[in-house]
């Protein structure tokens, strides 16, 4: 039965794969030039229609890792595409969610492995990033860093806020790649590396509302926001990281992706999951130590 059960799940990853291949070309002319040193980001909420199908496409393209139908498995949740305003030049994807509330490097962090009364009073005002994923090319010019920075910002948060009408406090941030660059030297924005486990997996927190740390610990009162404005992070990441980088490289700041690049359908292979991925998924769910990110 459990065999059966494994091979329906790939089997309905597998059709939904080859249903967001029907919708290529629409993804692919999304794929235009792109001058970051002019760009204006915005944030298109995807929650449902053809938006929410351009997130699933993208998601699927860009992951190191095969998607499932649905990429959390927890609660409230929102996916997000981001793409420059002048240009229309798609640039990545993230998505936000509840965090699994059996979270290891969570509970050790609040404290809540030792204090299971104060996990079920705070656990539903932290949230976690379940998806970052730039372009490639927008990667290489530290695009992924842009893109944690745009997940962080009161924009943001303000619409989760407003869709569940509840105020949230801390943000985490699970990678499978240990010290991530990405997510690396953002600590003057608030995101701090909490740990790195065993298994090279990274784990970084951020507080929302200024001594939300204590909060979530002891119930302490917090204080006001901490989160910065879009246009806000866009402008450090150009001074701290994009102007650094088009100078070490010698690399323009227009970046020319290859919609070919991009085309899922050359690469259902690699993006199929496998009996073994599908167990260690079942694992991780189990386990409550799910929400790894690219």
């Amino acid at each position: 039965m459990l065999a059966k059960r494994r091979l329906d799940k790939i089997s309905d990853q597998n059709r939904w794969l080859r249903e967001l291949c029907g919708f290529e070309e629409q993804a692919l002319a999304m794929v235009r030039p792109v001058d970051l040193a002019t760009m204006e980001p915005e944030i298109i909420e995807c929650r449902k229609g053809d938006a929410n199908v351009m997130f699933n496409y993208w998601r699927a393209v860009l992951s190191s890792e095969p998607q499932g139908k649905s990429y959390s498995w927890y609660g409230r949740s929102a996916s997000f595409l981001v793409r420059d305003r002048v240009s229309g030049g798609f640039l990545g994807v993230f998505a936000i969610s509840d965090p699994p509330n059996t979270l290891k490097p969570m509970l050790r962090h609040f404290k809540w492995d030792e204090n299971e009364e104060a996990r079920l009073a705070r656990q539903h005002q932290a949230l976690m990033l379940r998806r970052c994923l730039p372009i490639y090319e927008f990667g290489q010019m530290t695009g992924g860093k842009l893109l944690a920075l745009a997940a962080t910002s009161q924009e943001v948060l303000r619409l989760f806020e407003l869709r569940y009408s509840f105020q949230f406090v801390y943000f985490l941030i699970r990678t499978l790649h240990g010290k991530s660059s990405q997510y690396n030297r953002l600590q003057q924005r608030g995101i701090e590396l909490i740990e790195v486990d065993a298994e090279n997996k990274g784990f970084y927190g951020m507080e929302l509302r200024k001594k939300a740390l204590a909060y979530m610990r002891e119930g302490t009162p917090y204080g006001k926001t901490a989160m910065h404005k879009l246009g806000d992070q866009v402008d450090y990441w150009k001074d701290r990281w994009l102007n650094a980088r088009v100078q070490s490289t010698g690399n323009p700041s227009l970046i020319t992706p290859d919609p070919e690049r991009y085309r899922l359908s050359n690469q259902l292979d690699s993006k199929r999951m496998t009996p073994a991925a599908i167990e260690a998924a079942e694992l991780e769910k189990k386990n409550g130590d799910d929400g790894a990110v690219e």
